[in-house]
């Protein structure tokens, strides 16, 4: 079965050296700690934990700063799994097969019947938990409101991380046990993995990594004991708890070996790769290398796996870095000696690729010597290396120096991107809000809005015309003007029309006509908004507020009354939210005449 590619992550790999600086565990003699040691500082990882399997042996070794200057990696260190957290809960759900919870085939929607799924389209009947486990559901969409297909249920890979979601929920309803208990009994504590959670534990503080960006810099990640299991990618875990994990999947003792096979049989093959990669339950396979593989991408937390059940070997490395995924081919090598096709088509750039070299210079022209330096090595690259992809450079430019108030560099890189005459509603985005930041005269900004609105109108895609809609109905210019409201309104209007079910969208347009002056338009539609499940002081604020407008104190003093005793009650979500705390402070300011005022008569 040929199918299409479509892996969720940003591409970065375009063709890799057949070369090698290292060994395979198997037949050669493996690399010493001082080799891994070189590869990692010269791709700019700070830290890693590697688990290498041969037979039934496991051996953990440690390298570099969990956090650059403070902390190493020790054996102890909690890394984040990302997605090869989805291998652990494929397993999870065989050794719910076999206590006969439930079956591969049994359809999603049977054994729950609240998913949101389509459930006027009859292919959701034919949605299996194989399908889910194997990314070929068909399924498109976050599983927080109703999906759609994209594709016949079976018939094509698609890699879809939402359907992990959707197994998470039958099988915690089918046990009635969450997903970090389930698998605590199930696989964690039957494997000895005691350093192993779906969920962040105050006990893992002192020794999680820190995240590292793609200049080594530290990134700060408020962590939550309370945030909910994810089957796609909560995992956190040590390199030896995986190495456990690995060696299981090597040398089965508590799952039985057919469970195994099933697992690391293919369940459908990934397109345009002649056969070399498929995919079965949990796990990417190479058939022809009869290796097993998965990646692991959270941003500045990267990861990889790949084992050889022929070889009885196996490796997995965790990383704190941005750069992680970049040694992936020296790395898979350690386990088969030979090119990899799955860190082929995963693509991403390796360490020493020019591509990478340069995006790197580039950005750390624009951050230590300034917008015109940047922009001069940018040129530098563009003139002296045709080959490469300066417009995906400048795309990865862009975005790296969002956040940094670089905003004067990031508007030359975003010129010279409208200079090639490129047109997205990513980069009229990013224009519109670097012009904001810089304070740029208003009929430019106005321009750019005029330009972002046409381009997103043409759209169908809810999430982007909300997004935009969202954008400019919340975000004035720095003297407090709203731009294009008409446009806005009409953008978040046709969110609404696409899906009228949804209050969220309803939210999005009773502040766009709050701002476009309808008042009386703003209340019915936040009210309709309230009625359908978003009852939040997004809506009471600007119901407030409109009310103010015609004049109805009374009311607005109400609906601001019950704003304000929301927030007293719920001061960690205000924390966590800071378009609401926007909201708050305009309200605040826009009705303190009316909160002065005494009792009515």
């Amino acid at each position: 079965m040929t199918v299409t590619k479509f892996p969720c992550l940003i591409v970065l790999f375009t063709a890799f050296f057949a070369g090698t600086h290292l060994h395979p565990i198997l037949g050669q003699q493996a690399p010493n700690s001082e080799t891994v040691s070189e590869l990692l500082t010269r791709a700019d990882i700070p830290g890693m934990g590697l688990a290498e399997i041969e037979g039934t042996q496991l051996k953990v070794s440690s390298f570099g700063d969990a956090a650059i200057g403070k902390t190493q990696v020790t054996d102890q260190t909690i890394f984040e799994a990302a997605s090869l957290t989805k291998p652990v809960v494929g397993y999870l759900v065989m050794r719910l097969v076999e206590k006969k919870v439930l079956d591969l085939d049994d359809p999603l929607i049977e054994l729950l019947p609240s998913l949101p799924l389509p459930k006027d389209d009859p292919r959701s009947k034919n949605v299996t938990v194989r399908m889910a486990l194997a990314h070929m559901t068909g399924l498109d969409g976050p599983d927080n409101r109703t999906l759609t297909f994209a594709e016949e249920p079976g018939s094509t890979f698609r890699y879809y991380p939402a359907g992990y979601r959707l197994v998470q929920r039958v099988i915690e309803n089918l046990t009635d046990t969450k997903l970090d208990s389930l698998a605590r009994r199930e696989v964690f504590e039957p494997l000895g993995m005691k350093s192993t959670s779906f969920v962040f534990k105050s006990e893992f503080a002192s020794n999680v990594a820190t995240r590292h960006n793609l200049l080594s810099e530290p990134l700060v990640r408020n962590r939550d004991p309370g945030t909910p299991a994810n089957a796609a990618a909560s995992l956190l875990t040590t390199a030896k708890d995986y190495g456990l994990f690995l060696r299981e999947m090597l040398n089965p003792k508590v799952l039985s070996q057919k469970s195994i096979d099933t697992m690391l049989q293919v369940q459908i093959d990934v397109a345009d790769t002649d056969g070399t990669v498929a995919w079965g339950i949990g796990w990417g396979l190479e058939p022809e290398r009869g290796a097993f593989f998965h990646y692991g991408d959270d941003g500045s937390a990267k990861c990889f796996t790949i084992g050889s059940r022929s070889r009885g070997a196996a490796m997995a490395y965790f990383t704190n870095s941005f750069n992680g995924m970049s040694i992936a081919d020296e790395m898979a090598r350690r386990v088969i000696p030979s090119e990899s096709p799955s860190v082929a088509w995963l693509n991403y750039k390796r360490w020493d690729s020019t591509f990478r070299l340069a995006r790197r210079d580039i950005l750390r022209a624009f951050i230590d010597d300034g917008p015109d330096a940047g922009m001069s090595l940018f040129r530098k690259y563009e003139k002296n290396h045709e080959d490469l992809d300066m417009k995906k450079i400048a795309r990865w430019t862009a975005w790296l120096l969002d956040g940094r108030s670089l905003d004067a560099g990031r508007l030359k890189i975003l010129q010279w991107q409208l200079d090639q005459g490129e047109e997205s509603i990513e980069l009229y985005q990013n224009l519109i809000r670097s012009l904001q930041v810089v304070n740029a005269d208003r009929e430019r900004q106005t321009k750019i809005a005029e330009k972002l609105i046409q381009i997103t109108k043409t759209r169908t895609d809810i999430v982007t015309l909300n997004d935009v809609a969202w954008y400019f109905a919340t975000h004035p210019t720095n003297d407090g003007f709203y731009l294009e409201t008409s446009g806005v309104v009409e953008l978040a209007r046709k969110t609404c029309d696409l899906d009228p079910e949804e209050g969220n969208w309803k939210n999005t347009l009773g502040i766009a006509l709050f701002r476009d002056g309808q008042w009386k338009q703003s209340i019915k539609v936040l009210k309709q908004s309230n009625e359908q499940g978003m009852d939040h002081p997004y809506n009471w604020l600007y119901i407030s507020m409109s009310e103010q407008k015609l004049g109805n104190l009374d009311a607005a003093k109400s609906w601001f009354e019950k704003s304000m005793e929301w927030k007293k009650r719920n001061a960690k979500a205000m924390m966590a939210d800071a378009d609401l705390r926007k909201c708050f402070a305009e309200a605040e300011q826009e009705l303190a005449p009316v909160m002065s005022r005494g009792p009515k008569g």
